[in-house]
C-alpha cells in the first residue's frame, strides 16, 4: 500500500513544525498548556453532558443556579466554569442544558478530538501574531491576558504569561462553539463545521477550519514554504513565516507535474507521427 504525495509531504511538515517547536522552550510549554487545557475542558464538558443526561441530583442543582450545594462534583468542573465564565463576559444568557449540548454537538462532529487540538496548537504556536507574543519577540499590550483576582502568580514571568494566554485562547474557542461572538460561518466555529463536509472526517481540515473561524488565520500554502496571515482585523500587516505547511490542494506542486506530464505526452505524440510520415515516404 503506497502513501500519497500529500500525505507524506504533510506529515513531513508537521515533524518539521513539531522540531521547532520542540526546540524552543517557550513554544513548547504553550503547545503543552493549551493541548493539556483543551482536552481537560472538552472531557469536563463530557462529564456533564452525561449528567444532565442522567438528570443528577448535582446538574439540577446547578441548573436553577443554588449556590448553597454541597455536591461541586459538576459545579467545578474547569470546562463548566469556562463556560459560564464566557457566556457572562459576553452577556450572553447562560443555560447549561442547551450550552452544553451545543458544545457536545461541535465535540462529536470533529474526527479524533485529541488529533484536532494538537494540530490547533501547532497552528497556533507558529501562526502569526501569536508566535511572536509567546516567544515574547512582540507583545502588545492588547494582547495581555490579565490576571484573575484570586491569581497571586507573578504577572511578568513568561510562562505565566504564556499559560493565561493559552487559556485565553481556548476560552474564545469556547465562546465561538457557544455562538458568543454571533451565529454566522465567520464567527460560529460549530455553524462553520456543520457547513463543512470534509473538516468533519478529516482532523488537518478540521484544524485549519477552526484556527481560521476563531482566530482568523488564513493560509496560503507554496511548496516549501507557507504565508500564514495575521487575523482579520491586522491582514494589512501581514508577514512571512518560513515553514512548511502542505495543505489538501497543493495546487502549485501537483499542476506542475500535470503540466510536465502533458507536455512529455505531446512530444511522444509529435515523435511518433515523424515516424509514420517516414514509413510512408518509403
Amino acid at each position: 500500500m503506497t502513501t500519497d504525495s500529500r500525505e507524506y509531504l504533510r506529515g513531513l511538515t508537521e515533524i518539521r513544525e513539531l522540531q521547532e517547536i520542540m526546540s524552543n522552550s517557550y513554544l513548547r510549554h504553550f503547545f503543552a498548556t493549551f493541548v493539556s487545557k483543551a482536552n481537560q475542558i472538552f472531557q469536563d464538558f463530557q462529564l456533564a453532558s452525561v449528567a444532565i443526561l442522567e438528570q443528577t441530583a448535582s446538574y439540577m442543582l446547578i441548573f436553577f443556579l443554588k449556590k448553597n450545594t454541597d455536591d461541586p462534583i459538576i459545579a467545578e468542573l474547569t470546562g463548566v466554569k469556562t463556560l459560564v465564565r464566557v457566556l457572562q463576559r459576553n452577556k450572553r444568557t447562560v443555560n447549561l442544558s442547551r450550552d452544553i449540548k451545543r458544545v457536545m454537538h461541535f465535540i462529536e462532529a470533529i474526527p479524533d478530538r485529541e488529533t484536532v487540538v494538537m494540530q490547533v496548537a501547532r497552528h497556533l504556536a507558529l501562526g502569526t501574531p501569536f508566535k511572536d507574543f509567546i516567544t515574547g519577540k512582540h507583545r502588545p499590550q492588547s494582547m495581555m491576558p490579565p490576571l484573575s483576582e484570586n491569581d497571586n502568580r507573578d504577572a511578568s514571568n513568561p510562562y505565566v504569561i504564556i499559560d493565561l494566554f493559552a487559556t485565553k485562547l481556548i476560552e474564545e474557542w469556547v465562546g465561538s462553539v457557544c455562538n458568543a461572538f454571533g451565529e454566522s460561518i465567520t464567527t460560529s466555529v460549530k455553524s462553520a463545521l456543520d457547513d463543512d463536509v470534509i473538516a468533519q472526517v478529516r482532523p488537518s481540515n478540521a484544524a485549519r477550519l477552526i484556527v481560521n473561524c476563531v482566530w482568523g488565520l488564513d493560509f496560503v500554502c507554496i511548496l516549501g514554504s507557507c504565508n500564514i496571515a495575521a487575523p482579520k482585523k491586522q491582514k494589512q500587516s501581514k508577514m512571512r513565516v518560513n515553514c512548511l505547511l502542505i495543505l489538501s490542494n497543493e495546487t502549485n506542486f501537483l499542476g506542475r507535474e500535470s503540466k510536465c506530464s502533458q507536455k512529455t505526452h505531446d512530444i511522444n505524440s509529435q515523435n511518433k507521427q515523424k515516424k509514420k510520415k517516414e514509413k510512408i515516404n518509403c
